[in-house]
């Protein structure tokens, strides 16, 4: 039987400001043996590699959505899993929130790590709850997102929080076919600046095949060769394979970061184009979950939603608009304080267009959002807001629509005839006839397809019944309906 070789997982850090993500990722670092013998203090390329149980493990060194939605923008994936981060004083604030969003865009393993657990009077059962609100459901509360209670203060819970990354990574992991040799080696880079010495200087990840020194690489079009590689702990090493952290030297220029790095010398592949994220992960070496790198990545309904993110001045402002949005919206992100760059470049992946009101949004920003092609909008009025949102929404939903709807009723009530069961109901929208060929809707989930038998109103039976009024309705074949579901009328529209 052949042995799958694991690859070294790749974890980003990610949560709110303040939260204990540096501490957390410093208390980290300090188990690892390796590193301590070596000399101490590891020097910080962006991204650090330890050894737990014989197993390397390497991290992210740079903390914060927005590094980890630069590398998303240009469709690569730095990271196999996320640590969500939430302190256990603070619970899930704003930029918890913006690394949620994050995290599901990227579409990779997570885990949550409740920092923090050393202080006195703190309720964890509190902050698993207000994570199920945003969708992040940790065991015990509806999903099977694992939990860990860490101090990285007092180092507690930090054996176990390693000990669960390599469990996820296992679990989602499906082994690799081993070296791919020079063929296709790929790298992203999460760092880079212009050393006055030594010139540009790039921090990278091995993502694919092997690096060596000597190489020709390619990047954003441009050529350079490796004159040197420097692992995390400052050493000159000779190679680096896929999951180390690297230091690059002798490339012409210093690329952007969340550049996708190659020796094959494609264009292609060398010009942060979405292609890596598909084809790195092909075959048997592939994270589940983890093939689709543009919109699909964030759950968008049927389909036929716009996704948006919002921005208000204040809560009060952004509840109002909120409840005031179209149902052809998919809400991707909402919170108060000026449009950043953050919400661009999560914007660019999700393909979402952003929309602030009575807030600021710097130039800077404006022209990271011309150059990443993403529509943005401010506005003072918040009925101006609804109604041009309302109108791209509808012009989106016209483009789409595959059907006309002439008839929607809400299930009210739930009556036993002599023979059969009668939907009683109240009608949204449109008219209902019988002989009508409807379904049933329960969410976005249709239950079942019949014909209208019966209509009765006010005990008489009628052929008809229009919008605003209440009936009861026999479908045939009968329908396992319950209160809340929608019946719904349709007919197909042809398009000439």
């Amino acid at each position: 039987m052949k042995k799958i070789i694991l690859k070294t997982p790749v974890v980003t850090i990610l949560g709110h400001v303040d939260h204990g993500k540096t501490t957390l990722l410093d208390a980290v670092r300090g188990t690892n043996v390796a590193t301590r013998e070596a000399g101490g203090i590891t020097q910080k390329i962006g991204a650090f590699q330890i050894i737990h149980k014989k197993k390397k493990i390497t991290f992210i060194d740079t903390p914060g959505h927005e590094a980890f939605a630069k590398m998303r923008s240009r469709g690569a994936s730095a990271a196999d899993i996320a640590v969500l981060v939430v302190a256990v004083n603070d619970g899930v604030q704003p930029q918890t929130k913006e690394s949620i969003a994050h995290i599901k865009a990227a579409n990779i393993p997570h885990l949550v790590a409740l920092t923090k657990t050393d202080l006195p009077n703190i309720s964890l059962e509190k902050i698993k709850k207000q994570l199920s609100v945003e969708g992040v459901l940790v065991e015990g509360y509806g999903g099977d997102i694992v939990c860990v209670p860490v101090s990285a203060k007092e180092k507690q819970g930090i054996e176990e929080l390693l000990d669960m990354i390599l469990l996820i990574w296992e679990m989602n992991y499906k082994g690799n076919k081993g070296d791919k040799g020079n063929q296709g080696n790929r790298f992203i880079v999460i760092e880079s600046y212009m050393n006055n010495k030594i010139g540009p200087l790039i921090h990278a990840i091995v993502r694919q095949g092997v690096l060596k020194t000597g190489e020709k690489i390619y990047i954003d079009g441009r050529e350079g060769k490796i004159r040197a590689l420097i692992n995390d702990r400052g050493e000159k090493i000779t190679q680096a394979v896929v999951g180390d952290p690297v230091e690059i030297q002798g490339f012409t220029t210093v690329p952007v970061v969340g550049s996708i790095g190659t020796t094959s010398g494609d264009d292609k592949e060398s010009s942060g184009s979405k292609d890596f994220a598909a084809s790195e992960n092909q075959g048997e070496d592939k994270i589940e979950g983890e093939e689709k790198a543009e919109v699909e990545e964030v759950p968008t309904g049927d389909g036929k939603r716009l996704p948006l993110i919002l921005r208000a001045d204040n809560e009060g402002s952004l509840e109002a608009i909120k409840a005031s949005l179209p149902s052809e919206i998919d809400l991707i992100l909402s919170g108060t304080g000026n449009i950043s760059e953050s919400d661009i470049l999560l914007a660019k992946t999700t393909r979402a267009f952003v929309v602030g009101f009575n807030v600021r949004i710097e130039k800077s920003v404006a022209k990271l959002g011309e150059t990443e092609g993403v529509m943005v909008k401010t506005y003072e009025i918040i009925y101006e807001l609804l109604e041009e949102v309302g109108e791209v929404a509808e012009s989106i939903h016209e483009v789409l629509a595959t059907e006309k709807i002439t008839g929607r009723a809400e299930i009210v009530q739930d009556f036993l005839g002599t023979k059969f069961r009668i939907a009683g109901c109240r009608v949204r929208e449109g008219k209902f006839m019988i002989g009508d060929k409807v379904r049933v809707e329960r969410g976005e989930k249709v239950i079942g397809e019949a014909k209208i038998t019966s209509i009765k109103s006010f005990k008489e039976d009628v052929q008809r019944v229009s919008m605003g009024n209440e009936c009861g309705i026999v479908l045939s074949p009968e329908v396992d309906f319950r209160l809340k579901d929608v019946i719904i009328c349709a007919h197909p529209i042809v398009k000439k």
